[in-house]
């Protein structure tokens, strides 16, 4: 019974003298860490596990941030370093910190990965920027030298010598040149730097002034004008204004055929305009002279007798000339018989060795002599005439 209660005291003691420690002691101090948050406990224990008992010890921890009561199992055992194999924590009040308590650890992990939404921005950013600075291109006409056109890349009013191109798949330099022909579809697509849109250049090339020649034809009573060329394709529009120096004759007219029918051997004005498009490329003013036509009729022909054989013939020239002196005449008398007497200079003409009272027809005609050394003659004009009564007798009277 002795034994029982010495240890009975001896307990007693040593459970006084932990009270009294745990009460005095400078508790030394732990820091965990968990999910990036620090969190210090004080642990209130002899570093030396209590030899009362080796299957339960019984030790009050406190955090200097946050109230936490725990009980800790550990082995019954006399190494210095408490080892803590389960630790079940209840939270009981923040009173010294802001921090809220952590209901779950993985509300405090880190985000992970690129913020797409922003890089998306950017890019999208990046490639107006970009779009804008290609919007500021575009290529000119510089000059053109048939059959080679020149044109230059402009960075808004800027001219840019030194940049390449790809053009229809081909590498250019400046100047750039390209073989179009006139009135050509050129149909040119440039690419520049990293630019993705294209630089198009569509405009034809408008033929030049010595590209077409004014060419006009003129008979006895027409005048017709019409631009020559050896360029295809080329869709012109001529445009035409006449009129006669006597001002008899005034038209115009957008194509090469003339609608009135002119004077022989008169004098035009003629303004030809060439259009391609709306662009004037050529003016041409000519003076025209219609060619020698065929004569009018003769005016005023008489015929009278002189006696009973002979008879005189006059006329005078017809009232409108259609070419240029000399005008000659041809005669024609007949009734049994009949004669022509041809390219009578004169005006007048006695014709003898007649029939006495005998009636004739006479006719006159104007005979003229082109260009061509060809003679032309006019419509006859004709009259009656009779010879007087009389008898023969070896000869006329």
């Amino acid at each position: 019974m002795i034994p029982y209660l010495h240890l009975l005291v001896i307990g007693a003691l040593l459970w006084n003298q932990n009270s009294i420690v745990a009460e005095d002691s400078s508790p030394p101090t732990t820091t965990t860490k968990k999910s990036g948050l620090a969190t210090t406990f004080t642990v209130s224990s002899d570093l030396q596990a209590p030899i009362s008992n080796r299957n339960d010890s019984r030790t009050n921890i406190t955090s200097t941030s946050m109230s936490v009561l725990t009980t800790l199992s550990a082995p019954n055992n006399t190494d210095p370093d408490v080892t803590l194999s389960s630790m079940q924590t209840s939270i009981l009040s923040n009173p010294a910190n802001d921090t809220p308590p952590l209901s779950n650890a993985s509300s405090i992990a880190p985000t992970t990965g690129p913020d797409t939404t922003q890089l998306t921005a950017t890019v999208a950013t990046t490639q107006d920027q970009q779009a804008l600075e290609c919007a500021k291109f575009k290529l000119q006409r510089k000059g053109y030298n048939n059959p080679e056109l020149h044109l230059e890349l402009v960075d808004e009013k800027k001219i840019e010598s030194n940049r390449f191109l790809i053009c229809n798949n081909k590498s250019e330099s400046s100047p750039f040149v390209f073989q179009v022909l006139p009135c050509e579809y050129p149909d040119i697509i440039c690419y520049v730097d990293n630019c993705t849109n294209p630089l198009t250049y569509n405009e034809t090339q408008k033929p030049a002034e010595n590209d077409f020649h004014l060419n006009v034809t003129t008979g006895s009573t027409s005048v017709t004008l019409t631009w020559n060329t050896i360029l295809k394709h080329c869709e012109v529009r001529g445009e035409y204004n006449c009129s006669s120096d006597d001002g008899k004759y005034k038209w115009k007219h957008d194509s090469a055929v003339n609608p009135p029918i002119l004077d022989s051997y008169s004098n035009y004005t003629c303004t030809a305009n060439l259009f391609y498009g709306n662009h004037l490329i050529k003016n041409e003013t000519r003076k025209i002279r219609t060619m020698i036509g065929t004569p009018k009729n003769v005016d005023d022909l008489v015929c009278e007798a002189i006696n009973a054989t002979a008879i005189k013939i006059t006329w005078k020239d017809p009232k409108v000339l259609t070419g240029p002196p000399p005008l000659l005449f041809d005669i024609r008398v007949y009734s049994k018989f009949s004669f022509k007497v041809h390219n009578v200079s004169l005006r007048s003409y006695i014709a003898s060795d007649l029939e006495p009272y005998t009636e004739y027809e006479i006719g006159v005609s104007a005979v003229q002599e082109d260009e061509r050394n060809t003679f032309l003659y006019g419509s006859e004009k004709k009259t009656e005439c009779k010879t007087e009564p009389g008898i023969v007798f070896g000869g006329p009277l």
